[in-house]
């Protein structure tokens, strides 16, 4: 049984709980025009399933990935584990947005409330962190874009099929540039882009925090903390969701680091508590 929050929420605030998680959602539009990112949070049997998708070239393919995503991997855990099911469910949207001009990112979290585990699926730059309890460093995984994942820039290199220059990938046209190296979609960049998912399951027991967000929290993206490259304050935002802050409260938070007249983009936020 599929049950959760709406799939595509363009902006505003959502929360629930009970005894044993706790979880909230927060989206802005910042200084763009129109929200491209989706989120969808949602029960799935005896799994919690959090994900982020962020759009670019439009808002389309994150609208259909954030619909298809939970009922696809619904069907898939009847039969597969984790892993498995998450793999299969990117794969089918990954062949059914071949053809579509936008792009989206997604990063998904499956809770497994009763074996104390989570499992992580990365396509793209959407951050999670994963604290475990009593820790303020937390466990990232890849980032697909060409500054934070030198291996993907050079295995796109190596097919000779597209050029890279001024931190962008550039399709055949030389038309238009993406900085990831992995995403759905992007049917310009469909022999070039990496779609291949990093999905790894970690220990998840009671007193862990888990944020989720897109790029729009990422303000400070030179610092030597990797963590911090991927969300600006993290440490602040770990304190405040375990003090019950909700991931509104974690996004004002993050504006507040931002530099004056620093544009913002569209910025979404999951934050889950064990």
């Amino acid at each position: 049984m599929l049950t959760g929050l709406p799939l595509a929420q363009p902006s505003g605030s959502e929360s629930n709980g009970d005894a044993k998680m706790h979880y909230s959602t927060h989206q802005e539009i910042g200084d763009r025009n129109t929200q491209q990112d989706r989120l969808c949070v949602h029960r799935i049997g005896p799994f919690l399933l959090a994900a982020v998708f962020d759009g670019h070239g439009g808002e389309q393919a994150a609208e259909f990935a954030s619909t298809q995503f939970p009922i696809c991997l619904s069907d898939d855990l009847h039969e597969l584990d984790a892993k498995p099911a998450l793999k299969n469910a990117i794969s089918h949207l990954v062949d059914a947005l071949k053809d579509e001009y936008s792009g989206t990112t997604l990063t998904a979290a499956l809770i497994d409330e009763a074996g104390a585990r989570v499992t992580l699926a990365v396509l793209g730059d959407s951050p999670a962190l994963v604290f475990q309890p009593d820790s303020d460093t937390p466990y990232c995984p890849p980032q697909h874009n060409l500054s934070l994942c030198p291996n993907d820039a050079e295995a796109i290199r190596a097919l000779g099929l597209g050029r890279i220059s001024e931190g962008y990938i550039w399709d055949h046209s030389g038309d238009r540039g993406v900085n990831l190296t992995r995403a759905l979609g992007d049917a310009a960049f469909r022999d070039l882009l990496i779609r291949d998912p990093h999905i790894t399951t970690l220990p998840f027991p009671s007193g862990s925090l888990l944020l989720i967000g897109s790029d729009g929290v990422r303000l400070n993206r030179h610092s030597e903390d990797y963590a911090e490259r991927l969300w600006t304050g993290y440490r602040t935002a770990a304190r405040l969701a375990r003090s019950g802050a909700t991931a509104c409260e974690l996004v004002a938070a993050l504006k507040a680091q931002a530099q004056p007249g620093e544009p913002l983009d569209n910025v979404t936020a999951i934050a889950i508590n064990a």
